[in-house]
């Protein structure tokens, strides 16, 4: 394990039917361990000190116009020292390395890049060892680190490649994994509480993330308003308070907001309770959720208005 590391490692017991849930569990702890992982899968490219090192000059002219293909944890980028791409054109300032994009002769064209593939085979190499240290049994271990030949990207894109293999033979994977995410988004939650908002929200991620590469996969648009749906059950009171936050917050459609602006509106409703109940006003926020409830209270009150008096006697 990598010094970085401060998470514990989560267990593959080398059955391919696990990789659903496994592969998403060991994106989030490589990238605990190192965060520099996420930039050698995304552009393939590690920052030491005041230099980005990079497999050759074509690599460096493509990460500076916009060029190079963003890779990811599922689909690591994987360009060598030997990868020559055409450049894309070149924007603003930017102007290829001296001599043309190749990969020994010229400079880089921007003095913070440097040509050292050394750095990247050495963290490629401790991201495999991270990922092998997860392994249960010790003989899968061993193919898989012959077959990944030294390079942590490779052993990704090779269990992503497994993962999609084993979601396509099992049809029923994704469609009882969206059943079980549906069910909990009509379900919603109980109470206008943070706490169980936030419950729910983990429990939906979780099982958003094993519907990766499969033909249910959830998009970040669809999952901010299945967040929305899942508190609107709890009446038109809430629907109002988190409709106008989102409205606020311009949030709609964008994870993060949606997700803060729900937790701003319930916590106003946590506050406006806490403090009805300290006043003693008798009438909890809480049964505004209740219609029942508020019928039964006017009903009270239009008897108080229409009784008898006794100075009428």
């Amino acid at each position: 394990m990598s010094p970085a590391s401060t998470s514990s490692n989560p267990r593959y017991t080398c059955n391919e039917s696990d990789l659903p849930v496994f592969l998403p569990q060991l994106h989030q702890y490589i990238t605990a361990c190192n965060s520099k992982y996420v930039a050698l899968c995304q552009h393939r490219y590690v920052t030491t000190g005041r230099y980005i090192c990079t497999t050759s000059l074509n690599h460096i002219d493509r990460l500076l116009d916009g060029s190079f293909t963003k890779g990811d944890l599922s689909k690591p980028s994987t360009v060598k020292p030997n990868t020559i791409a055409d450049l894309a054109p070149i924007k603003g300032v930017v102007t290829p390395a001296k001599n043309g994009p190749s990969m020994t002769k010229g400079e880089p064209s921007d003095s913070s890049y440097t040509v050292n593939n050394a750095t990247i085979t050495d963290l490629d190499l401790a991201l495999l060892t991270d990922i092998l240290e997860c392994y249960d049994d010790e003989e899968t271990r061993e193919e898989d680190e012959k077959t990944a030949n030294g390079s942590g990207t490779a052993l990704l894109l090779i269990l992503s490649t497994r993962r999609i293999a084993i979601a396509t033979k099992t049809q029923n994977y994704g469609a009882s994994i969206d059943a079980a995410y549906d069910s909990l988004i009509k379900e919603g939650i109980t109470s206008p509480r943070v706490t169980a908002f936030n419950s729910l929200k983990s429990a939906a991620s979780k099982l958003r993330k094993q519907l990766v590469g499969t033909d249910y996969e959830v998009s970040d648009a669809k999952y901010s308003a299945h967040l929305c749906a899942a508190v609107r059950n709890l009446g038109p009171f809430v629907t109002n308070k988190i409709d106008l936050q989102i409205k606020v917050d311009k949030a709609r459609g964008d994870l993060p907001l949606t997700k803060t602006a729900i937790i701003t509106a319930l916590r106003e409703i946590e506050n406006d309770e806490d403090t009805d109940k300290a006043l003693g006003n008798g009438r909890s926020l809480l049964g505004r959720l209740d219609p029942n409830r508020d019928k039964r209270a006017m009903y009270h009150v239009c008897l108080l208005y229409t009784s008898p008096s006794p100075r009428d006697s």
